[in-house]
């Protein structure tokens, strides 16, 4: 029997994949075609058949367009069916929606957030690889975070009619909270990357962030934002929001200590500004969190100890115990 050749084999792979995608697609439009017809049918909520359209958008992203992004890459060829689809399901529940319904933005971040969140998170907990940033330029990044950026305040403030979307692990509280810190986090650290050099891919006294006052008016909008939007359902904005409660003074300490590091930079301290009373309690609560041997060792030394070891987190905790009561 006649062995296939390198290019046949090829033929032959790529002849599957289109098969098994075509059989794939088919099934999913008559499962959308169930689903519409459900939606009759579902308890009353707002905005039911644009629901249908998210929810098909979210399965197929879960099951087939976010796989293959994972190993191939956000933008490769072979995720690009793949993204055109969802992101016409998405487009089409979308357009069911009011333009200032704060569900579109929920729904985004479920959706084609999913992309960044993924990427993101990467960076987030590996400080020190260089994987990620030899897979996708830090130019590349930068430009993702930006894009991030524009759904976060509009996340945060537009009103939500249906208020089941408020809290929950899928919720809007939650779903800022996360976006903030990695946005946060990881463009500091692709900004080092950018002026700095990739090899080092760590935080330097010089930090590129707080340095740019652009950003941190960008900064300051986002997290003004978010408190308000805690602030709004929560009376304490330390209380438990999700499943991961450690997340909450994470996030509050990170963004007031970027401000604060930028109003000594600019001799613009204040004592008594909100931004200072957030960091005080805040680090009081996670080193309280690092010591107490509860707390997992994944926590402790991907969350916890990176923190505390930040230079402008350093710099700020002098600051304060110097000049502060």
């Amino acid at each position: 029997m006649k062995k296939p050749n390198g290019k046949e084999s090829s033929k032959t792979a790529a002849a599957l994949f289109i098969a098994g995608y075509l059989i794939f697609l088919v099934l999913f439009i008559q499962v959308g075609t169930f689903l519409w017809r459900l939606a009759d049918v579902i308890p009353n909520r707002p905005y039911k058949h644009a629901k249908v359209y998210m929810s098909a958008a979210l399965i197929f992203n879960h099951y087939y367009t976010h796989p293959l992004q994972k190993v191939f890459g956000l933008d490769a060829p072979i995720a690009k069916p793949a993204i055109f689809i969802r992101n016409k399901l998405y487009e089409k529940g979308a357009s069911l929606l009011p333009k200032d319904e704060g569900e579109r933005e929920i729904w985004w971040a479920r959706i084609v957030g999913m992309d960044y969140m993924s990427l993101l998170t990467d960076i987030y907990y590996d400080y020190g690889n260089v994987k990620t940033v030899e897979k996708y330029p830090p130019d590349y990044i930068l430009k993702k975070y930006d894009e991030l950026y524009g759904h976060m305040i509009p996340l945060a403030t537009l009103e939500v009619k249906d208020k089941k979307w408020e809290h929950g692990d899928d919720g809007r509280i939650v779903t800022v909270n996360k976006f903030l810190i990695l946005y946060m986090i990881n463009k500091e650290l692709m900004l080092g990357c950018k002026y700095n050099g990739c090899e080092f891919f760590q935080e330097t006294s010089n930090n590129p962030f707080v340095s740019d006052n652009q950003e941190i008016l960008k900064l300051k909008k986002a997290f003004d934002a978010y408190m308000d939007l805690t602030n709004k359902f929560l009376p304490n904005t330390y209380k438990q929001i999700s499943i991961n409660p450690e997340n909450e003074p994470v996030v509050i300490n990170t963004a007031s200590n970027e401000l604060l590091g930028a109003d000594i930079k600019n001799n613009n301290f204040n004592c008594e500004s909100s931004y200072t009373k957030y960091f005080r309690d805040t680090s009081k609560q996670i080193l309280e969190l690092f010591n107490d041997p509860n707390t997992s060792n994944f926590d402790r030394e991907k969350i916890y100890r990176p923190l505390m070891n930040r230079p402008i987190f350093i710099e700020v905790t002098n600051y304060i115990d110097s000049y502060c009561k």
